[in-house]
């Protein structure tokens, strides 16, 4: 297993040296690659279009078993229809905003549906799009989406989640037809990390980005990646868990290769270092020059 890890971070990451894409070459068509613990690791990680994505950038696809190609490019084209389908989604939800006088801030995975982020925009996996409006007109923008033909989920069986109390997003919407899901979020995260990164600096330090005729934006460069790191060790407990978020920590990773200096670590440090939480910022930053050398 730590062969496949170490052989799928190697073809996701983002040196692209001759040395490395000859050693990722010998490695493919020596036939000694576990290929069906590599497929269970990509998709318990949900990096499966990912790795197709670096297989073909680094002109490996043509080498592979035949249905370890076609299982990976299935996936791959299957995210990527989905992603298309996120995309208009999201540019028909903002303009159904503006028409009430909202300019939304984009979060997440759908930020880097309108930030080139990674290689390909089928590349990302994402179940659903996370959106934040202002606290005060939350409930407004979650009435004009079911105006617009967006209806709430039910409760599930086995977890209810107050979304009338203090709960930093409202119920998530969906609509027929539509991949996902809609997450209007009155906070960017729960109280037990809004306190390291307050919805306030987000909008303060916000990003307009004008396409399709429509206006939002999306976080600081800074802030994205302070989000990116506190929602994946704080809020899904990965650190505490002792799990590796691959698809997290490669976004990370996409990101500093994105941004480079416009990222201010100092105050991402600041932050997590007045809430006692630096160990979480050492072990993803860790993590992701030991799987990626982004840092070096």
């Amino acid at each position: 297993r730590l062969a496949a890890f170490d052989f799928i971070t190697e073809c996701i990451g983002i040196r692209d040296t001759t040395d490395i894409n000859e050693i990722l070459h010998s490695t493919v068509i020596s036939g000694h690659l576990d290929w069906p613990t590599i497929l269970a690791i990509s998709n318990a990680k949900k990096i499966a279009p990912t790795l197709w994505v670096a297989l073909r950038r680094r002109k490996l696809v043509e080498y592979l078993p035949n249905e370890v190609r076609q299982h990976l490019f299935n996936i791959y084209l299957l995210n990527t229809l989905k992603n298309i389908d996120f995309k208009k989604q999201i540019t028909e939800v903002v303009r159904q905003l503006n028409s009430i006088g909202i300019e939304p801030i984009l979060l997440k995975g759908s930020a880097s549906l309108f930030v080139k982020t990674f290689d390909d925009p089928g590349s990302r996996m994402m179940v659903d799009l996370d959106i934040l409006v202002p606290k005060k007109s939350a409930e407004e923008c979650w009435n004009a989406l079911g105006v617009f033909g967006y209806l709430p989920i039910k409760d599930s069986l086995d977890l209810r989640v107050d979304y009338q109390g203090n709960h930093h997003h409202l119920r998530p919407l969906y609509r027929p037809g539509k991949c996902g899901t809609i997450e209007l979020h009155k906070d960017v995260l729960p109280t037990s990390a809004a306190r390291i990164l307050p919805t306030r600096l987000i909008w303060e330090r916000a990003e307009a980005i004008n396409q399709s005729g429509i206006a939002m934006s999306v976080p600081s460069p800074t802030h994205r990646v302070l989000h990116n790191l506190l929602h994946s060790s704080l809020i899904n407990q990965t650190y505490v868990r002792g799990q590796i978020s691959l698809q997290s920590l490669h976004e990370l990773a996409m990101m500093q290769n994105l941004y480079q200096e416009r990222i201010d670590w100092e105050i991402i440090w600041q932050l997590i270092d007045k809430s006692g939480q630096t160990e979480i910022l050492r072990s993803s930053l860790y993590l992701t020059n030991r799987f990626f050398w982004v840092f070096g």
